[in-house]
């Protein structure tokens, strides 16, 4: 490679560190403040979840300086970039031994990447400013520039690798706890004490219609959180601190489904599903003598689809009460967006 296509090589690599080193860091204080939030579910990382204080306190490669020298030869300038070039070999080193990373190697190994980019900028500084010296030592400390800055890439990538590793494991363990504390107690309840079944720890069938509604909304909500949680963490939106959002839906479900089969009730709202050869027989949702097919499928969908329940629930308090909508509510009504 030409110097000149060396030197656009760094400055492209040292712009896409610079940028990625504060991003990085801020994932694992997430991931962080998660650990230290649920310590119960990482028992088995390899080192403890400790207090948030402790862990921005320990001991560690943050200790460590970065001792700037100033350039002032063609000679200075070889030995920092030899050094520099050292340095970076024993970066490296330490970055391949780690295995199962944690919050903590990657703010070392960020910290790392930023001690490598300083000792770019001197180089790179030194080299602008000798430009009337040997060009084989110029030459020579371009490519050690290169070799230290991509080194600092090298240290990046690592750090994105163990991010997305640790939220993936975040999720794992997410999921699991919602299959394993969630849902799986929710259905043995269900079928334990089921009305219907006839166990000798059977609820009264009188108590039907309320337990076919508690639990099938649970279901469609636990559904829909363990839905959530999956695409977050495939699709990289997954944020450690805010794993409480997925639980919030799971306790308000049910009342929900309660007041929204009721409303639906009685305002006499039927169902017509339509049959084969063009026919349709209308199933009237009714309270008092229930479709228990109808109030389960309705039970569950309230529950996974919580949010367009809410806006049900919403739309049926602004026809009965009009005087209570915003002005936004009544502007948009009162200008409906064109369609085609």
């Amino acid at each position: 490679m030409k110097d000149t296509e060396i030197e656009a090589e760094v400055s492209s690599i040292r712009l896409q560190v610079h940028k990625d080193i504060p991003s990085l860091r801020a994932e694992a204080y997430k991931i962080l403040e998660h650990v230290t939030r649920h310590p119960d579910r990482f028992k088995d990382w390899s080192q403890p979840a400790e207090s948030f204080k402790d862990w921005q306190s320990q001991p560690a490669e943050s200790k460590e300086q970065v001792v700037i020298q100033h350039v002032r030869t063609a000679e200075d300038l070889t030995k920092f970039a030899d050094a520099a070039v050292a340095k970076a070999r024993d970066y490296g080193d330490l970055t391949v031994r780690i295995t199962n990373g944690t919050p903590r190697d990657v703010l070392n190994t960020t910290r790392r990447a930023g001690i490598l980019l300083a000792d770019t900028e001197e180089i790179m500084s030194g080299y602008n400013s000798l430009k009337e010296a040997d060009p084989a030592i110029l030459s020579q400390a371009l490519s050690s520039a290169l070799t230290v800055v991509a080194t600092a890439r090298d240290q990046i990538l690592a750090a994105d690798g163990i991010v997305k590793n640790l939220k993936e494991d975040i999720g794992r363990k997410e999921l699991n706890y919602l299959l394993r504390l969630c849902l799986l107690p929710t259905a043995i309840i269900y079928l334990v004490f089921h009305p219907a079944l006839n166990l000798p720890f059977s609820l009264p069938s009188e108590y039907r219609l309320i337990w076919e509604v508690l639990f099938w909304s649970l279901f469609g909500a636990i559904s829909i959180s363990i839905i959530s949680i999956g695409d977050d963490v495939t699709g990289d939106k997954f944020d450690p601190r805010h794993v409480d959002k997925y639980y919030y839906r799971i306790p308000v479900t049910p009342f929900v489904s309660f007041v929204l089969l009721f409303f639906l009730s009685l305002i006499g709202v039927a169902v017509s599903p339509t049959q084969a050869g063009g026919t349709s027989s209308v199933l009237q949702l009714s309270l008092t003598e229930p479709d228990f097919p109808v109030i389960i499928v309705l039970s569950f969908l309230f529950g996974f689809f919580g949010k367009r329940s809410l806006e049900v629930l919403d739309q049926a308090w602004q026809r009965i009460f009009p005087m209570t909508r915003s002005k936004e509510d009544i502007r948009a009504s009162s200008n409906p967006p064109n369609g085609n």
